[in-house]
């Protein structure tokens, strides 16, 4: 990758968290402005977001790469958007009853091997998740992150970064009206350069609303 390139994937691993935090300051503004989408013409949808706050979390998982080790730890945080808030940035995503999850990922692929991602992800509801009686839905999403591959030291080339999609499939459940806890299965594809660090991961995970 040339100079350019790592330093375009190294501003976003790092800008990710600060994008991440603005997006959460901007879905708790005023939502009667003139400007938010779920006032305006055809369809309003005012309401929504003061039953649908936005989630930090984290989660554990284990996974593995398929050229490499199965059943090895990994770890992240992220945000988790339902429909009701998502509407704040992509008033669409409401009508499609589909959310965001912005999600900083740690996984090891073998024993000296891993890869840190930062990605996007729209998520789809099977239940309608616009409705605050719903507890619980099964979902389905697609993505796209930054990924940086570390490799053991004193490895030729002992950094990749490239760009990476991912696909999951899970179930989220609301407990006793606030907390939120969910489990998901999620593949990663990454090839680069003759490296394929694709794998698949079993992920567990909680939040909290915010603000709490």
């Amino acid at each position: 990758m040339d100079p350019q390139q790592n330093l375009k994937f190294s501003l976003w691993l790092t800008a990710l968290p600060l994008l991440m935090l603005m997006w959460l300051i901007a879905g708790t503004a005023e939502v009667e402005a003139a400007t938010n989408p779920r006032l305006t013409p055809p369809q309003s949808h005012l309401g929504p977001s003061a039953d649908s706050p936005i989630f930090l979390g984290v989660h554990g998982q284990i996974g593995g790469a398929f050229e490499f080790e199965s059943g090895v730890p990994g770890y992240g945080t992220e945000l988790i958007f339902r429909p009701g808030a998502a509407v704040d940035f992509l008033s669409f995503l409401y009508n499609w009853n589909a959310g965001i999850c912005m999600q900083i990922d740690y996984q090891m692929v073998s024993e000296n091997e891993s890869i840190l991602s930062g990605d996007f992800i729209i998520r789809k509801y099977l239940q309608d998740m616009r409705d605050s009686k719903t507890k619980s839905s099964a979902f389905a999403g697609l993505g796209m992150g930054a990924s940086k591959v570390v490799l053991p030291p004193g490895a030729s080339g002992a950094e990749y970064k490239y760009w990476s999609w991912l696909a999951e499939a899970g179930r989220e459940w609301t407990v006793k009206e606030k907390y939120l806890l969910w489990l998901k299965a999620q593949y990663r594809h990454y090839d680069r350069s003759g490296y394929n660090y694709s794998h698949w991961t079993l992920q567990v995970g909680a939040g909290i609303p915010l603000p709490w």
